[in-house]
């Protein structure tokens, strides 16, 4: 059975994402963990059946909340058109999904839907969806790099603040698997990511003693400019989240590993000389970059 994707599904879809509404249907659609870091595991649904039930089973997923829903097929196939999974088939307990591999997708966020029609009825039509209008079951799975292990400190495969275990943060209206304030998609709250400007002060001391023994004692203070500082900031952190960020995460404050010590550029080029952690292979930094990077963490 094939139908092809109409505009009135993409929008039923769309909105029905922001439902909160009590399921009506028995299913249930969980995963044993949502975040993943560096493409490690397999993205792996379970669909489960607190009672008997019948019907037409769609799936399908997007991307970052955003654009096409692709349908899975019972042949593993995906397609952006409209696919029924199984048709005609009966639900009790633990439906069998298939899962994913993380190592052959790419970093993101991507929201997995399960819809149940009544047998042979159309899809188009949201009173053969069964459940109602509020029986769209939906999960988030994330992958990332560093910034995936801030966001899941306890390492248990959900976002610290996903209480309700579905995937999203709990502050996540439009279900798009971020942040409703991370406008740049970064993984953080835009506020997070502010970085204080500093202003370096140099204070000299000049004592002089003239003819009569006296002596004359003479201060003088200097500031950098504000935008050579925030230009080696600037560089600093694009060093860091390029060569640093991996290991350490990409919040120095946390002090992952010890990364702040950092603080002074002469103990990073201790530890990459020594290869503590397998830091070696940082030889090919230069002292600026190092300098950089401590200005980068010293600025947090």
């Amino acid at each position: 059975m094939k139908i092809k994707m109409k505009p009135m599904l993409i929008s039923c879809l769309m909105f029905l994402t922001g439902l909160s509404a009590q399921n009506s249907i028995s299913a249930e659609l969980t995963a044993p963990k949502t975040v993943f870091q560096f493409n490690q595991g397999s993205i792996s649904p379970e669909l489960n059946f607190s009672q008997a039930e019948s019907g037409d089973l769609y799936l399908a997923f997007q991307l970052n909340g955003e654009g096409t829903y692709y349908f899975l097929t019972a042949n593993g196939s995906i397609s952006d058109q409209a696919f029924v999974y199984a048709e005609l088939d009966n639900y009790v307990g633990n439906y069998p999904l298939p899962s994913f591999g993380t190592a052959n997708i790419g970093n993101g966020r991507y929201q997995f839907y399960m819809l149940m029609v009544n047998s042979g009825a159309s899809v188009y039509d949201t009173s053969n969806w069964i459940g109602g209008l509020s029986a769209l079951q939906k999960i988030n799975f994330s992958l990332g790099g560093a910034e995936i292990s801030d966001l899941d400190t306890d390492g248990d495969g959900w976002f610290d603040d996903d209480l309700n275990k579905d995937g999203f943060h709990d502050s996540d209206s439009n279900f798009d698997g971020y942040y409703d304030d991370d406008a740049n998609r970064d993984g953080y709250h835009d506020t997070d990511s502010t970085l204080t400007t500093t202003t370096a002060t140099n204070t000299s001391t000049d004592t002089t003693t003239n003819n009569t023994g006296s002596t004359t004692t003479t201060t003088s203070t200097s500031s950098a400019s504000n935008t050579d500082t925030q230009t080696n900031i600037s560089r600093g952190l694009s060093t860091y989240t390029s060569y640093c960020a991996a290991c350490h995460g990409s919040n120095p404050l946390r002090n992952r590993d010890g990364i702040l010590s950092a603080r002074t550029a002469s103990n990073t080029a201790r530890a990459i000389e020594r290869n503590e952690g397998g830091m070696g292979f940082l030889s090919t930094l230069s002292d600026t970059d190092l300098q950089d990077i401590a200005d980068y963490i010293n600025s947090l």
